[in-house]
């Protein structure tokens, strides 16, 4: 398989826009008579009608699928991001690179399975087509037969264009598909990348380690400190009142003294 081929499946190489134009011939379709078997031929396109009606809500149920899909896994990354960013803080620079890549490539990927599967929600680029509803009116009184091969005529034209429609959708939705799936493997090589790096590999050691003890010195010294300058209230007016008493008494010494 080459890389045109490669692209083409991921929906990165398109072919073009679906010819909405009818290669069936419908106009040739000149049958007037035998009302029995043009009622067959009508019977045959209503069941091959159906068929493409059904085919077309399978498809657009599994885009609707893929979609939601594509926008839980975003769900999922939002939250599982600030985890990875955490855990591999400490993770070789090697292993850094090669997740980012990864963890890049699969939301690459998720994006562009969203953006595949997007394509068949436009409808201006998708016209089914159905037997004219004109049809009734014009042929109001024309026999049978003419109003009922005009209907042929126009399910030979819808059906042959409703197939190229859900094919083209269905290529859509093909390649949404294969996304998707691409980017669930880059997503589950990202997680064994990361456990390998967190169960194998030896962290950085982030505590502080002290090498060399820690010595305090003077701390006898510094609680006799702490304990002299406890005292009570009581304490500090008694030594207050005795050094007043001594006081007085050494004046009232004083002048005995000087009569001598």
């Amino acid at each position: 398989m080459n890389f045109k081929e490669t692209f083409e499946n991921l929906g990165l190489y398109s072919n073009g826009p679906t010819d909405q134009e009818s290669n069936t011939g419908a106009e040739a379709y000149q049958l007037s008579e035998g009302l029995e078997k043009i009622i067959a031929h009508r019977n045959f396109l209503h069941r091959l009608d159906d068929q493409e009606n059904r085919r077309m809500e399978i498809i657009e149920g599994k885009t609707n699928l893929i979609v939601s899909q594509t926008a839980i896994v975003f769900s999922l990354l939002g939250l599982l991001i600030p985890f990875l960013v955490d855990k591999i803080e400490s993770v070789p620079i090697i292993f850094k690179v090669v997740l980012l890549i990864t963890v890049l490539l699969a939301f690459f990927s998720y994006m562009l399975s969203l953006r595949n599967a997007i394509k068949n929600f436009k409808i201006t680029e998708f016209k089914y087509r159905s037997p004219g509803v004109n049809n009734v009116i014009s042929f109001k009184d024309k026999p049978e037969e003419l109003f009922v091969a005009e209907e042929v005529r126009d399910l030979l034209n819808s059906v042959d264009i409703n197939k190229a429609i859900n094919n083209h959708k269905g290529t859509n939705l093909l390649h949404a598909y294969n996304a998707f799936k691409l980017g669930n493997f880059f997503m589950g090589i990202s997680v064994t990348i990361l456990m390998i790096s967190l169960l194998f590999l030896k962290q950085e050691d982030k505590s502080i380690q002290i090498r060399s003890p820690l010595e305090i010195k003077g701390l006898e010294e510094l609680n006799k400190t702490i304990k002299s300058i406890r005292l009570q209230p009581d304490t500090i007016i008694m030594k207050k009142e005795n050094n007043l008493k001594q006081e007085n008494v050494i004046r009232s010494v004083q002048p005995n003294q000087g009569d001598r």
